[in-house]
């Protein structure tokens, strides 16, 4: 296929175009993209690919549909980066050389705050851990037996490996965490159950 077919292509598709486009910014609430821009990015994709989607015989409408949805992702994440200041977004395995001028990946020169910052998580102190621990094994502590043996296997297992490693009916251990949620919610402590 020729740029000129593509073109030519594009030109009739242009609805169909814009309406793929304006179904993408939609359901991704990407109401702050230009329609016009994104639009203006699928076509200039397609005439990229001409070659590539001559060659690999892929349906014209599922072509505009996957590089519509990768063109509005990439405009999505440009748009992310100019609102943090337009700093320079990098991967955390790029390789930088440390200040006594060993190479390493980015991902390991950083701490445990950065990466917790990252993913949206907010770090506890030292302190705060301390605190949580503590409260936690107070509450524990008043449990029956029975309802910390519960409390130890949730931890690391689902309900069901529970039942089929130990015989204890699921409907048990859900029995059990329920009566140990209700002195958790009490303490202020839900979030951590």
């Amino acid at each position: 296929m020729t740029n000129q077919e593509v073109h030519s292509k594009i030109v009739a598709s242009f609805k169909f175009i814009r309406k793929t486009v304006l179904q993408i910014i939609r359901r991704r609430g990407a109401r702050r993209l230009d329609p016009d821009e994104a639009v203006q990015e699928v076509s200039l994709r397609l005439l990229q690919r001409a070659d590539a989607l001559s060659l690999e015989g892929v349906p014209w409408e599922l072509a505009i549909v996957t590089i519509a949805e990768q063109a509005v992702g990439n405009l999505l994440r440009d748009h992310r980066a100019e609102k943090r200041g337009g700093q320079q977004v990098l991967s955390l395995n790029v390789t930088v050389e440390t200040s006594d001028e060993v190479c390493a990946e980015l991902g390991d020169t950083i701490g445990q705050r950065e990466r917790d910052a990252r993913l949206g998580l907010r770090t506890r102190s030292d302190q705060e851990a301390v605190d949580l621990a503590t409260d936690l094994a107070s509450m524990l502590a008043k449990a029956s037996a029975a309802v910390q043996e519960t409390a130890e296997l949730v931890k690391t297992k689902m309900p069901s490996e529970i039942e089929a490693e130990t015989g204890i009916p699921a409907s048990t251990v859900y029995d059990r965490m329920r009566r140990l949620r209700a002195p958790f919610e009490e303490e202020g402590l839900r979030e951590y159950f």
